[in-house]
């Protein structure tokens, strides 16, 4: 979570296997890998009870050949340094936590 420029406070929700996973309806997508975690789309969005979406991260598709972007909405033009910077920190730790070895009790 974090305060923009605007005062506001934010928060990536990642999906499955992430962090900071508010209850924002997140649409089903095909697996692009093995990975348990490739199977969300991240968005960054208000943390009230309203969960504005205000950018969207759309991996890439292998096929249908479309390429990985980073939507932001209107809303979030004046922060862009912002929404760039936390996404990479907030995917990273997301990469990390799937790296960790699975419980062996299972």
């Amino acid at each position: 979570m974090f305060t923009g420029p605007d005062g506001v406070q934010y928060r990536w929700a990642l999906g499955p296997g992430g962090i900071d996973c508010p209850r924002v309806s997140i649409p089903p997508t095909l697996p692009l890998s093995p990975s348990p975690g490739l199977n969300y789309v991240p968005k960054l969005v208000t943390n009230d009870e309203e969960k504005t979406v205000i950018a969207e991260f759309h991996p890439r598709h292998f096929l249908k050949k479309r390429k990985a972007r980073l939507e932001v909405q209107p809303a979030g033009t004046g922060m862009l340094d912002d929404i760039i910077l936390t996404f990479v920190f907030a995917d990273n730790k997301r990469r990390q936590r799937e790296a960790l070895p699975r419980s062996v009790s299972e």
